[in-house]
């Protein structure tokens, strides 16, 4: 018998995190996931990405400007 549900994918989601926020927040993502239509995961996994370059150019520049 074959297999059923989804198949598989390469980097599965297996941590659940929960995040405490307004009402004004709640309503910010839900736009924002409607007007680029993404999921709030992607919605939130971008800013992940954004956060991660901010701290990388931080540590390239204490590397190059050490105190």
């Amino acid at each position: 018998m074959a297999r059923m549900g989804r198949p598989p994918i390469a980097d599965p989601r297996h941590s659940n995190f929960t995040v405490r926020m307004t009402a004004s927040e709640a309503m910010s993502l839900r736009k924002c996931a409607e007007a680029l239509q993404l999921t709030k995961t992607e919605i939130l996994m971008r800013g992940l990405r954004l956060a991660e370059a901010e701290v990388q150019k931080r540590q390239a520049a204490v590397e190059k400007h050490p105190a």
